[in-house]
């Protein structure tokens, strides 16, 4: 599992928290653009994950945080490679399957997003 801290300190930085939730339940949290797998965590709310970040009162209310949708039909099978580009709210984003949170990743094409 990807550090919680550095997904933390990325997010806050940026002022940006972002819950994407898989089918099989497996949740998601980046910034907007690149989303890192949460395996072993229990389902959140966003807000929940901001507290679980150690979030204060004043980067919560200095950034947005927000359930960004679902993955639509995207399970962890699909998570062959470390980085996979998927179509989501009408833009590419990346998930990071992966246990690094900087440096280069192999990449395959995005996916679309379920129809939307």
């Amino acid at each position: 599992m990807i550090r919680k801290k550095k997904v933390a300190a990325l997010c806050k930085k940026l002022g940006r928290l972002y819950v994407v939730t898989a089918v099989n339940g497996v949740q998601w949290v980046g910034y907007g653009t690149t989303f890192y797998k949460m395996e072993g965590m229990p389902q959140m709310k966003p807000v929940e994950y901001a507290a679980a970040f150690d979030f204060s009162e004043k980067d919560i209310n200095n950034s947005i945080i927000e359930d960004y949708g679902s993955l639509g039909d995207f399970t962890n099978d699909d998570c062959a490679e470390e980085i996979i580009v998927v179509r989501l709210q009408g833009r590419n984003v990346l998930l990071l399957c992966g246990t690094r949170t900087s440096g280069n990743y192999t990449r395959r094409p995005a996916r679309s997003d379920s129809g939307k």
